[in-house]
């Protein structure tokens, strides 16, 4: 049961790790495209 428990938290986290990893990656990329925008 415990180790039950252990595995969710542990998808829990890799989850909410790859989800904050795109809003960085987003982040980025539309902070790039206004620069672009910027230059043209």
């Amino acid at each position: 049961m415990l180790l039950l428990i252990i595995k969710i938290i542990n998808i829990n986290i890799s989850n909410e790790a790859i989800f904050f990893t795109w809003c960085q990656i987003l982040r980025l990329h539309t902070k790039f495209q206004n620069q672009n925008q910027l230059y043209l």
